[in-house]
């Protein structure tokens, strides 16, 4: 791999303390994909985590924050998921995780589950998808994992007029509220 210009994060130092500091470049793992970051949102998970007490065995300063849009910059040889350097993706990281210290998108260079990292649709800028990867991993497990949905599969097999499963959206106004909304209506 060619060296990776310097990289710097925010970093949770000790309850209710952050930082921003130069931090390593993450090493590329066999199923993670290396990210040029571009814009990360800032979700209510990332403001309780600096605030949360850290394992007794966390052995350093962790990088925050979840949401992530970026640039591929470099692949690991075991991610199966189509992409190439140069493309645009979007997703989810458990930022402020005391096991992985490197796991986090408040970072200029970041590690990403290559797997779960999704493009960004063409008529979409950075700054519009940034936010969509903590929501659509919470309705995800709410309504795949919690709720026992049956997977959407496309073609649909049949129109939303015909499914009458009842479901209750609690609080369908605020950003996750309304996508899941529309991820119901599907």
């Amino acid at each position: 791999m060619k060296p990776v210009p310097d990289n710097y994060g925010i970093v949770k130092t000790a309850v209710g303390e952050t930082r921003l500091q130069p931090i390593p470049t993450p090493q590329l793992r066999d199923d993670y994909i290396l990210v040029k970051t571009i814009a990360a949102a800032i979700s209510p998970t990332d403001w309780q985590t600096v605030d949360e007490q850290s394992s007794p065995t966390t052995k350093g300063p962790t990088l925050l924050g979840c949401d992530f849009v970026g640039i591929v910059v470099e692949i690991g040889k075991d991610v199966k998921k189509e992409c190439k350097k140069g493309d645009r993706i979007e997703g989810m990281i458990h930022g402020g995780n005391d096991i992985e210290l490197e796991d986090g998108t408040f970072a200029k260079y970041i590690l990403v589950k290559g797997n779960i990292a999704f493009h960004i649709l063409e008529n979409f800028s950075f700054e519009e998808a940034q936010s969509f990867g903590v929501k659509i991993t919470t309705i995800v497990l709410g309504f795949y994992k919690y709720l026992s949905l049956p997977l959407l599969t496309f073609p649909l097999p049949m129109p939303s007029s015909e499914r009458k499963l009842p479901i209750l959206i609690y609080g369908g106004s605020p950003a996750t509220g309304t996508l899941a909304v529309q991820f119901a209506k599907l």
